[in-house]
């Protein structure tokens, strides 16, 4: 064994490092030496997250709890990787909450744990994103270690498959391969990030191994070798680019008299038909709402095939609507309270829902409530916060239509779009409380478009309420707060102009805290490109995104089409985008190019979701 490891390290270093390994072979330090020298996972910072703890248990069997297992193999891991001369640093040392139990309460106590651990991610500029977790599933037979890595990251691609290759050294009969998931660390952080599911608990000789020091060990150790590895393979890191994945086709379409339910199989990796048949008459006398909940109903009922399963309880369905192509889901808050089992059985089982109910051609996406909340979540893995579709998308895009309020040219195209646009409504306008409530109405998100000072410009620009720079704490926040109230169903703030204001930040102060008093999303219109507010709103932990590309600056349909052209390589490459247009002298032209590009947008799979999806 000396003589290999000896071997690797005179093949890369000079005799004097070699008279130094020999020196301290003598006095037996040999493992510590060899991991010091060895490779460039030296003095990389890597965050180990322990998923779930606290009053979040995770999956558990057999008397087994998840978070408990988690926090011991994250231990064991962090020993090694410091062993090798990395700097480790947990999320959790203990099982701990990082919210207050009896005060934060629901989606909201799950954002808030999840963010910490992502933040403390960022703060610390860790290298790497390491989340543990144990799998859980209703067929016992289920087992295998598997990585994840989040659909958009070149690199957690590459990490996610370096460490499942060496997961197999302990575990070589296990199929599984490393794949992409929709878990929120994965899409929060910004440097490589996987999840490792070390196994299946409620598998009974996969659970009898977990609970080993021999196996953890194994595991650790494993995991390990995966992130050296990796950073032994990409010294210089990786070009990033979105991978391509193979995905299913998705699911079939109805007929008029049948439809189909979707089940994992015993593999879980797809997603199984099974046929119900109702009379054509039956069928064809109900609305679209409708013949979503009768096929969710009878999902919930669960499979008659033997080797299928659905992994949650039955539930009730409170409410299904859809507006602009998108279902609304609404279930009752037993589909959390009862579920018990790990990543896995979360993601299929919202798969499941998706699939069934995206066989309607009529849905292009589908939304998750609990008990009304947008952002709950079903087991602490995947966050309700976004639409769903049954292939992820290449790229997201957020289309912010400004100036509504005014009856400005294009409202009508803008709205007859059939997308989730999110429209920016001027405050305190003959038209705003109007426009308003059709753009409510039309199931549309809307945004206060308020009108802030800008460096150069015509007063008549602004309209009435303009936040300006020589006006006191007090009138700063009676205006926000009157405009607020002149835009109903506000759920954010964007600025309109502003190129003076947003880079003073005093105003800016007091706009972000009206903005979190109200829980309303930040959107940095970027007007300057010294502007403070969405820099400011971040430290101030307010939700907010900053818009990428004005699409209409000029009224060229050549023009407005390249810009969005423009608008969806940047969310191809980054997994998402904010353009900004307008309705006015060009409305009428942008509306038309967001028409005609729609096609070639849902080709390339980009998808166009309301603003607040993309916030952070």
């Amino acid at each position: 064994m000396y003589r290999k490891l000896l071997f690797i390290v005179i093949s890369k270093r000079q005799a004097l490092v070699l008279l130094l390994i020999l020196l301290i072979l003598a006095l037996g330090g040999v493992s510590r030496i060899i991991y010091v020298i060895s490779s460039g996972i030296k003095d990389k910072v890597i965050v180990i997250d322990p998923g779930h703890g606290g009053q979040d248990p995770g999956a558990q069997y057999g008397g087994v709890k998840e978070k408990d297992l988690n926090l011991d193999i994250a231990y064991r891991l962090k020993s090694v990787l410091e062993q090798k001369g990395s700097r480790v640093i947990l999320t959790r040392d203990t099982d701990k909450d990082f919210f207050l139990p009896n005060f934060v309460k629901g989606r909201m106590a799950k954002r808030a744990e999840l963010n910490h651990r992502v933040q403390l991610a960022l703060t610390n500029k860790a290298d790497i994103f390491v989340s543990i977790h144990a799998n859980g599933f209703p067929r016992r037979s289920s087992y295998g270690m598997e990585t994840y890595y989040h659909l958009t990251s070149a690199a957690g691609k590459e990490l996610a498959d370096r460490i499942q290759k060496h997961l197999y050294t302990i575990q070589p009969d296990n199929k599984r391969s490393a794949k992409a998931g929709d878990y929120y660390v994965l899409n929060q952080t910004e440097m490589p990030a996987v999840l490792v599911e070390v196994g299946f608990l409620s598998n009974t000789r996969e659970r009898a191994l977990l609970i080993t020091d021999r196996y953890k060990d194994s595991i650790a150790l494993a995991i390990s070798n995966g992130i050296e590895t990796f950073f032994n393979d990409f010294p210089l890191g990786v070009n990033e680019s979105s991978p391509t994945l193979a995905q299913q086709n998705g699911p079939d379409k109805t007929s008029n008299n049948q439809f189909n339910l979707y089940f994992p199989a015993d593999s879980f990796e797809q997603l199984t038909s099974e046929q119900r048949i109702v009379t054509s008459q039956e069928w064809l006398a109900l609305t679209t709402a409708q013949r979503i909940k009768l096929m969710l109903e009878e999902l919930f009922k669960g499979p008659k095939t033997n080797n299928l399963v659905f992994p949650l309880k039955s539930t009730n369905i409170l409410g299904v609507n859809i507006q602009n192509s998108i279902a609304t889901i609404n279930l009752s808050q037993n589909v959390r309270e009862e579920f018990s089992g790990g990543a896995l059985e979360e993601e299929m089982a919202i798969k499941s829902i998706v699939w069934t109910v995206s066989q309607l051609p009529e849905v292009k996406g589908t939304r998750i409530l609990i008990e009304g909340d947008f952002g709950d979540s079903i087991g602490g893995h995947v966050l309700l916060d976004h639409t769903f579709t049954p292939s992820p998308p290449v790229g997201k895009i957020a289309l912010v239509i400004d100036d509504f309020g005014i009856n400005n040219p294009g409202t009508k195209e803008m709205l007859e779009l059939g997308i989730p646009i999110t429209a920016a409504v001027m405050p305190n306008l003959m038209f705003t409380k109007e426009e308003a409530q059709l753009i409510h109405n039309k199931g549309y998100e809307i945004i206060l478009h308020m009108p802030m000072e800008a460096k150069s410009g015509q007063a008549n620009w602004y309209g009435p309420g303009t936040l300006t720079t020589n006006l006191s704490n007090e009138e700063i926040r009676n205006r926000l707060n009157q405009g607020l109230d002149s835009v109903m169903y506000a759920i954010g703030i964007s600025n309109h102009m502003g190129s003076k204001a947003t880079e003073d930040e005093r105003v800016i102060k007091e706009l972000l805290k009206i903005a979190k008093e109200r829980q309303l999303i930040i959107l940095d219109s970027k007007t300057s490109d010294n502007s403070h507010l969405y820099k400011e709103a971040k430290k101030n932990g307010n939700q907010a995104a900053i818009r990428d590309i004005f699409l209409d600056n000029s009224n060229s349909l050549t023009s407005i089409k390249q810009q969005i052209r423009s608008l969806k390589d940047l969310a191809k490459k980054n997994g998402k985008a904010i353009g900004i247009g307008h309705v006015g002298p060009q409305g009428v032209t942008t509306a038309r190019a967001i028409k005609e590009m729609l096609p070639e947008l849902e080709k390339e799979g980009i998808q166009i979701v309301p603003l607040s999806e993309l916030v952070q």
